[in-house]
């Protein structure tokens, strides 16, 4: 591992108006109350300190029968301190009456002291450092901090000794340098803050960090999975409130760290250890002045709780079944049950092994399974490589033997993630989460990368559930799993379409701008392709979708997407892998899918071919009108090239950019971009729905990128570049281009029309 790793999602820098919201009004006498007590001074039962904003009180508060005193800061927003309560001073030594005090002493530490003047809490500062005027505040964060008034040196805060609650800025985890840390632990009962019998700890586990909550006897009760730069991969709960709130891990040579904040108009929150098995995230929803629970884990079911189905197993609370071993099944065909009576019994513990050896020859025949939506299992003895990407992680187990997994390790790149995980043995804690993310499980005994049984397919769907189909229709469509089943009504033609996508992208290198291919299957009389899952569908519903839609794709996302189908399309045609050159013969907005991070990657490889040295065409015309170059969709033969799939790139980039799409009523798409290019009125082309606009430095590339589409739709092919030099000259800004001609256009507008129609007089300066 890098020696400075820092994850950091959403950072952000807030000021304390906007940490959190002000509550006032509910304590009348905490707004004249102050936040500081000074060197000498004291702090007694029903006085308190109050934080500027109104936030947090420091104070005195009673718990239990018979009834036992506390010194702590709470929540000022609650009527009560019942269940707001964020730190607690004297939780080992509680006062039995009312005469306690808060002292801030001379020596430069702060004591309370019970009604005999014995020490019943102490911040231990006493001659750690000079002090000549010790000074105790309550900040805005909830901090009490004990500082030196004239030179500002921090003596102690109670952020370094966190009780049951996580405040908004306060973090949990190691210090590194001093061999301590900073951990949660629960109340004893809830009426009882004296220390109990759970503790919730941050940890490097494989060498990526992971929260685990700990019994008295550090026996592992739940983890949240280990942070992926995101999210904990246990937690995808954490993408939904985002909006909210910003996650912050930490990994240094200092320290190890989880930490959080609220953003700007987000409402009060808090991570508490409950004095049960189960830690909780609180909101405050001032319009019923109560906190609201958002999350909690473990959550209701078992599949949370630690290696509930033992190594290899596969915890699912969508199964069927009230048993608990129903919840469980086996990672994967090719597995089975160790001990099938105790599993019968519901003692799932002892989990699944493999029914064959992997294959770890030079030229091992060994497959990988994607298992998507997943919390990945324990990494306690897996190894980290953060300078690899997903395929080199996929070789690198490959060739591993004792390597029985792989997973990105940073999601927040997008796409497939980076980096890498690698598991040498059998894997525990493994759950379907939905929005979880993909291990790729590796299996023997396949005579191909992408080749399984039928039942493998039916397990990991359910036998087809419905519950499990993202999409239906003609074969052609692609989804997760795509289905086509051989009656006598179908043609043979669609046959063949599905049977050469199979043999088209299996045969090709994977790239992160193609769909991937994970496994295939061609057994009674059903053809069945498994893909990555692509969140986000396809880019014709955003670029023709509502003004909703089309407002998700900016200027610069719009940007990204081309770059992405640029990229897919020239690894087709010029990448390794493949039997020869790959012409798509079908580019078009609806055969692009979109990932979680709005990556493109080319999909739909039905119609695709292979352009062999001996072969220069087909005579089967395929493909959708508006895409199809000139001569492909004039010519009787049907002749075909890799500067058709140019063409429709062209297209596509303009519809992209526009949101239209290219058709004659009552103008083409590419007329109105060539008109638009004569009279030097780029911006007019660009979708209305993205905003905001382009800055004026921008608008060089925006002409930039609307004169390679057009050089792209050129009438003869080879005016038209390859698809190697349009990625150069979208990632390139200084490359200079050549001026595009009239591309081919509808038979009613000729060149002389647009001419004619040009205001020449207008121009714009892109410089």
């Amino acid at each position: 591992m890098r020696s400075h790793l820092r994850y950091n999602n959403h950072r952000h820098v807030l000021a304390q108006s906007s940490l959190f919201l002000i509550f006032l009004g509910t304590f009348a006498a905490a707004q004249a109350a102050s936040d500081t007590l000074i060197n000498g001074s004291n702090l007694t039962y029903g006085e308190a300190l109050v934080s500027a904003n109104g936030t947090f009180t420091l104070g005195f508060f009673t718990r239990g029968a018979p009834a036992r005193r506390y010194l702590g800061i709470w929540f000022t927003v609650t009527n009560s301190s019942t269940d707001a309560v964020c730190w607690v001073a004297n939780r080992d030594q509680p006062l039995a009456d009312t005469s306690g005090v808060l002292v801030v002493r001379d020596a430069g530490d702060l004591v309370l002291l019970d009604g005999s003047g014995h020490v019943a809490w102490s911040s231990n500062t006493a001659g750690t450092a000079s002090s000549s005027s010790p000074t105790l505040q309550l900040l805005d964060t909830g901090n009490l901090v004990l500082h030196d008034d004239s030179s500002d040196v921090k003596l102690w805060q109670s952020f370094d000794h966190p009780t049951n609650t996580l405040l908004p800025s306060a973090k949990i985890g190691m210090n590194l340098w001093t061999g301590g840390g900073w951990s949660l632990t629960s109340w004893n009962a809830s009426d009882d803050p004296s220390p109990g019998l759970f503790r919730y700890v941050m940890f490097m586990r494989g060498g990526l960090p992971e929260i685990l909550m700990l019994d008295s006897s550090d026996t592992i009760m739940y983890r949240t999975g280990v942070w992926n730069g995101l999210w904990f991969t246990g937690i995808p709960e954490m993408q939904s409130y985002s909006d909210k709130v910003a996650f912050q891990v930490t990994v240094s040579p200092s320290e190890v760290s989880y930490s959080y904040s609220i953003k700007p108009g987000g409402p009060l929150t808090r991570l508490v250890l409950m004095d049960t098995p189960l830690v909780q995230r609180f909101v405050w929803d001032s319009r019923s002045h109560s906190w609201t629970v958002i999350f909690k884990g473990p959550r209701d079911g078992i599949c949370d709780a630690y290696a509930k189905c033992g190594p290899s197993g596969m915890c699912d609370e969508s199964a069927d079944g009230a048993t608990s071993s129903s919840f469980c099944s086996c990672v994967h065909q090719g597995f089975s049950v160790v001990s099938m009576p105790d599993w019968n019994m519901g003692d799932t513990s002892r989990g699944c092994r493999r029914d064959a050896p992997l294959d770890c020859g030079n030229k091992s025949t060994d497959w990988f399974a994607a298992l998507e939506g997943v919390k990945l299992p324990d990494t306690v003895n897996a190894s980290l490589d953060m300078s690899i990407t997903l395929d080199e992680c996929r070789a690198r187990c490959l060739g591993n033997c004792s390597c029985v997994a792989y997973a990105a390790a940073d999601m927040s790149g997008g796409g497939d993630g980076s980096g890498c995980i690698m598991w040498p043995e059998n894997l525990v804690d493994l759950q379907y989460l939905g929005g979880g993310q993909t291990l790729y499980l590796r299996l023997a005994n396949s005579k191909s990368g992408y080749g399984v049984d039928m039942a493998t397919v039916k397990d990991a769907t359910r036998n087809f559930s419905t519950r499990n189909v993202i999409g239906e229709g003609v074969a052609g469509r692609t989804i997760a799993v795509k289905r086509l089943r051989r009656t006598s009504d179908i043609p043979e033609t669609i046959v063949s379409y599905f049977t050469r996508e199979m043999q088209v992208i299996s045969g090709l290198k994977q790239h992160q701008n193609v769909v991937r291919l994970l496994a295939y299957c061609n057994e009674d009389n059903e053809q069945i392709l498994v893909y990555e899952y692509m969140h986000r569908r396809s880019l014709d519903a955003y670029i023709f979708g509502k003004p909703k839609e089309r407002a998700l794709l900016d200027w610069q996302r719009r940007l990204h997407i081309v770059l992405g189908i640029a990229e897919g399309v020239k690894h087709l045609h010029e990448g390794e892998g493949s039997a020869g050159n790959v012409i798509h013969r079908d580019l078009k907005p609806g055969n692009v899918l979109l990932d979680g991070g709005w990556n493109a990657k080319v999909a739909d490889f039905g119609t695709a071919k292979l352009l062999l040295a001996e072969a220069t065409g087909t005579r089967t015309r395929i493909g959708t009108p508006g895409y199809m170059a000139p001569e492909y969709d004039q010519s009787d033969g049907g002749e075909t090239s890799l500067k058709c799939d140019v063409y429709s790139f062209g297209v596509t980039l303009l519809e992209t950019l526009s949101g239209r799409r290219n058709s004659d009523r009552p103008t083409s798409l590419v007329s109105e971009a060539w008109r638009l290019w004569v009279e030097r009125s780029v911006t007019v082309l660009l979708d209305p729905a993205v905003t905001p606009a382009p800055s004026r430095a921008e608008l060089p590339l925006l002409r930039r990128c609307i004169q390679v589409g057009l050089l792209c739709v050129q009438e003869r092919p080879d005016d038209r570049p390859a698809m190697s030099e349009v990625v150069e000259m979208l990632r390139s800004s200084t490359l200079e281009l050549v001026e595009p001609t009239v591309p081919m256009l509808s038979s009613s507008r000729t060149l002389a029309t647009l001419l004619e129609e040009a205001d020449l007089s207008r121009t714009i300066d892109f410089t």
